[in-house]
Parts: C-alpha cells; sequence; structure tokens
C-alpha cells in the first residue's frame, strides 16, 4: 500500500473533521455519545496541534493529532477512515508519534482512551503502551495510557562525530567488514545529499553507526527494483563491549520502522554473503533474504529487504 505523509495546515481542518467523524462513529453507540474528538473544534486545534496526514493514493485516509506535554508527546487523536482500517494505518501513526517524540529528546509517548473502547485498549497495549490511571468523569471513564522513549537515541551525524566513527572504523571487528577507513570516507558522505550518517547511543554513551541512502541515487544499483523513496543501509557496532548482545537487531528494527512510519516504502540492506552474524541480526529486524550472493559495484553482497507490516 502506497501512503503518503504530509503535515497539516489550517485550509484541512474540515478534511480533519470530517474524517475523525467517520472514524468515531462506531463507538457512539457504545459510549452513549459522541467521543470527544468528534466534537473538537479542528480550526482551532490545527493552529496550537501537530496534524499528520495520511494518504492512499489521493484519499485522505488517517491522522494523528500530537502535543508536546511536559516531558511526554501526547497523542491526541489517532483516527482512521472507515473503508482504510485494519491496514495497519493507525499503528504506523502511533510510530510516527513515538519517533517524534526520541527526535524532540521526550521521554515518551502517551494517549487515553474511554475505558469502554476495549479494542483500543488492546491494541495499545500490544504496542508497549501500559495503563498508568484511570478517572473517572462526567462522560465516563478515562484510562490513561504512557509508552517510554525508545531504548536507544539515533540521531543524525555531524562534522565533530566524525573522529569518533573513524575510530570505529579502524577496529579490527569493522575494518574486517568495511575495509580500510579511508575506503568511502564519512566526511564525504556527510556532504552527499543521497546519504543519511546517524548515530545510536545508549544512556547517552553513542555506539553504533547507521548510513541510509536513496537506492535510486546511482543507476544502476542492485536495490534500483525498490520502489521509489526505499532506502538501501548499512550498520556497525563501533565499540567492542557492546557486541553480541542483540544490539544490532534492536537498533535496525527502531530505525527502520521510523523511516516506515514516515511513508518509506521499503528498506534493503546488503550484508558480505561471509558475515553470518549480520545475517542473523538482519533476519532479527525483520528482514528476509531477496536474492544472491551477488557481486556489485561496492562488494559481494546478499541482499536483504524489508517492508511494512
Amino acid at each position: 500500500m502506497d501512503v503518503r505523509l504530509r503535515i497539516a495546515g489550517a485550509a484541512d481542518a474540515e478534511a480533519i473533521r470530517t474524517l475523525t467523524r467517520e472514524a468515531y462513529a462506531k463507538w457512539v453507540p457504545i459510549a452513549g455519545r459522541e467521543p470527544l474528538p468528534m466534537q473538537a473544534d479542528y480550526h482551532e486545534a490545527v493552529t496550537r496541534h501537530r496534524f499528520d496526514l495520511a494518504y492512499v493514493g489521493e484519499a485522505l485516509a488517517a491522522l494523528i493529532e500530537t502535543v508536546p506535554e511536559g516531558d511526554q508527546l501526547l497523542i491526541v487523536n489517532v483516527a482512521v477512515r472507515p473503508g482504510f482500517q485494519k491496514r495497519g494505518l493507525g499503528v504506523r501513526l502511533l510510530k510516527l508519534a513515538e519517533h517524534l517524540a526520541d527526535e524532540a529528546g521526550l521521554k515518551g509517548t502517551r494517549l487515553y482512551t474511554n475505558k469502554l473502547f476495549a479494542e483500543n485498549i488492546r491494541l495499545y497495549e500490544s504496542l508497549g503502551y501500559h495503563i498508568e490511571s484511570e478517572e473517572t468523569l462526567p462522560v465516563g471513564v478515562r484510562v490513561n495510557m504512557a509508552k517510554p522513549a525508545s531504548a536507544y537515541l539515533i540521531r543524525p551525524a555531524t562534522g565533530a562525530d566524525l573522529p569518533l566513527v573513524r575510530s570505529w572504523r579502524e577496529r579490527p571487528h569493522v575494518r574486517r567488514w568495511w575495509g580500510d577507513p579511508e575506503l568511502e570516507p564519512e566526511a564525504e558522505k556527510l556532504a552527499d545529499p543521497r546519504i543519511g550518517l546517524f548515530l545510536a547511543a545508549r544512556e547517552g554513551r553513542p555506539f553504533a553507526f547507521i548510513q541510509d541512502y536513496d537506492v535510486h541515487g546511482w543507476t544502476p544499483h542492485h536495490f534500483g527494483h525498490l520502489p521509489p523513496g526505499s532506502r538501501g543501509m548499512d550498520l556497525f557496532i563501533g565499540e567492542p563491549d557492546m557486541l553480541g548482545q542483540g544490539h544490532g537487531s534492536r537498533i535496525l528494527r527502531q530505525f527502520v520502522d521510523a523511516l516506515f512510519a514516515r511513508g518509506v516504502p521499503a528498506a534493503g540492506i546488503d550484508p558480505h554473503p561471509d558475515n553470518a552474524a549480520a545475517i542473523r541480526a538482519f533476519e532479527k529486524a525483520g528482514f528476509r533474504i531477496a536474492s544472491g550472493p551477488l557481486e556489485t559495484q561496492w562488494s559481494r553482497a546478499l541482499l536483504m529487504e524489508r517492508r511494512p507490516g
């Protein structure tokens, strides 16, 4: 499913209201009233909150409304038009909100729902949200739920990070698969608009490197068959004491989940066929072997791919 995301503006207020009322209509018989999102003034809300809109083709299919509140990102409303429900759009938007919270350095996301909406509560719990409290209000019992920030802070690399990345590339366990640090130096990649460089940190300590790139930025490219907007990537753990603990697969899954939440249609990764540890880690992150081994213009590779869902 081709999904396009954009941030809403004032002109979208009526479309937001219409979609929200359609999405929440099924809850009216259960709650005995219109849920609060059906009653909101979206002409006013769109000036104070962020709305991310999800389009399938030309149709507005889903939306999520967020606003920072204290040290968390409050998810005010997530709504999926009835004809597009059960396709993973709501989950995709919730993951987008979690990524926005990570980017802003917040401690996590939170939301609330009616206790009568058991289907919603089960979904949120399956995604890692826990019930913090329940409040009895005149309109019913509100269940407050929260999810802590991701285990890793993944941020764009800067020029100040290059000496650290260089020191990692000189380590034997990295050099074995990435070659001499002078080969495709990160300083050149940092200036290349086709490539993104990132560091992953835990508890404030950077220890891993990720690069992603536009698979259609080179012609030909071994991932050129993937849809427009797809990203290729590479990853290594730089600090030796962090090896063998499952960090690579978890970082990669977190990173790719965030890409998919932003609308990226597919991801590719191309480990060396002899790098069994990397292949296992990438499989744990949801990648599956697509083809290979084969010779690319960069190295011998096993092609692995992952798509949303």
